[in-house]
């Protein structure tokens, strides 16, 4: 039986008004090409709407069991297909985090929604309800995902064949990240206080090496003889994240350190983990280790006190950020405060960074593309060429555009009262 028929709200009694949308909703009761029972929600808001909508489902049910039209994918939720796309990609290295967006994010929201019914609002919503407790970039990212889940479930596993919703949304803007560079001073301070990790930062300074390229380095790619490094795997993986190989020459203070290695080699990683094997991204803590060096290189905008507990005496809680380390005493209790270094904002990653923009600054930015394995200029200058006030201070200092008494280009700018009322000094 094909019919038509009103579910009231909760808590809206059964006989008000079917008035949709503001006391119910529409639904339709029909069978389809397999013969069974299918009850689904309409957006109709008359029941003369919603009685025609069941008889076109109906008799588009009866076309397909005669064989006069193709059938179409079944109606599927969004959560359904996400668990479908995670299966599909297990094998990536990428799965953990996709896993992560799809299970913490997006099916909390959308799991139960049919794919049909997410609207471009509908997302916006769901990226907007995380504003306040994620990054912009990790907003985009969600956005991004569930725009994934509908290319996969339209192009490949064909149980969708609506639009993409994300397609409409509106973007989340993510502000343009300056990159980071560290001065040739502060590498100095850095190198000298870094310890066991002394040789990792020089190379991934001297090379412009991601830190999965540096883990999973093998000694059979390096070629001492000539002098070349071949960057081929992220870790385990056979592939680098522009998924070629690339070469890249040993710096000449770089190779020494390198020989000794290699001399003292007894794993296959030219960097391995204490155990001879290679170097998890779990295992190894590259970013604390980074931190801990800062600090001890004293590359910090500021000191944590704390009082602790030490002993029997519990601590009162006091904590203060001051800009200099030296001897202090609580100002509660009057024990002694313990001070923690604040790091300067630098990361692992930044090494790469600062790689690229002193390499830049040397005038060949496709130079510096090639070396990294961007696909563009582009991304080389967005991401990883950053400008030292420095070097733009001597550009600036250099510019000449003033001549002298004799004609030379190059004479003293007007400068002051002078420069504004046109008189010299």
């Amino acid at each position: 039986m094909t019919r038509a028929y009103f579910r009231h709200k909760r808590g809206v009694p059964r006989t008000a008004r079917k008035l949709a949308p503001d006391n119910g909703t529409w639904w339709v009761d029909y069978r389809d090409a397999l013969g069974e029972r299918r009850q689904e929600r309409t957006t109709a808001l008359r029941q003369t709407e919603a009685e025609r909508m069941a008889h076109e489902l109906a008799g588009k049910a009866e076309r397909q069991r005669k064989g006069l039209e193709v059938a179409g994918p079944a109606p599927t939720t969004f959560g359904q297909v996400a668990r479908q796309y995670r299966d599909s990609i297990r094998h990536l290295a990428s799965y953990p985090d996709v896993d992560a967006q799809l299970r913490l994010y997006l099916e909390p929201v959308l799991g139960r929604r049919l794919m049909g019914d997410i609207t471009p609002a509908d997302v916006e919503a769901c990226v907007g309800r995380y504003r306040e407790q994620l990054a912009p970039a990790t907003l985009k990212g969600l956005q991004l995902r569930i725009g994934a889940v509908y290319r996969w479930a339209t192009r490949k596993a064909k149980v969708y064949r609506g639009e993409n919703p994300v397609l409409e949304a509106a973007k989340v803007e993510v502000p343009e990240r300056q990159p980071r560079c560290l001065t040739v001073e502060q590498l100095e301070q850095l190198f000298e206080a870094a310890g066991s990790d002394r040789v990792i930062h020089v190379f991934a300074a001297l090379t412009g090496m991601r830190k999965g390229e540096v883990a999973g380095l093998r000694w059979e790619l390096v070629d001492l003889t000539r002098g070349l490094i071949t960057v081929r795997y992220s870790y385990n993986l056979p592939r680098t994240k522009g998924r070629k190989d690339r070469i890249i020459p040993i710096h000449p203070d770089l190779a020494p350190a390198l020989q000794q290695l290699r001399a003292e080699a007894t794993s296959k990683w030219v960097f391995p983990n204490p155990v001879g094997g290679m170097r998890t991204e779990a295992g190894w803590d590259a970013a604390k280790n980074f931190k801990a060096a800062l600090v001890r290189a004293g590359l910090v905008k500021g000191y944590e006190y704390n009082c602790v507990t030490r002993g029997k005496r519990e601590s009162c809680g006091f904590r203060e950020v001051r800009p200099v380390k030296k001897p202090a005493c609580c100002p509660q209790c009057g024990m002694r405060l313990w001070p923690t270094g604040i790091p300067l904002d630098f990361a692992f990653k930044d090494l790469r960074s600062t790689f690229a923009t002193h390499l830049a600054e040397l005038g060949d930015l496709r130079l510096v593309q090639r070396l990294l394995g961007h696909a563009r200029p582009d991304i080389t200058e967005r991401a990883y060429a950053a400008a030292r006030v420095d070097y733009l201070r001597q550009g600036v200092e250099g510019l000449r555009l003033t001549r002298d008494k004799s004609g030379t280009q190059g004479g003293k700018l007007r400068t002051g009262e002078g420069l504004l009322n046109g008189k010299g000094e």
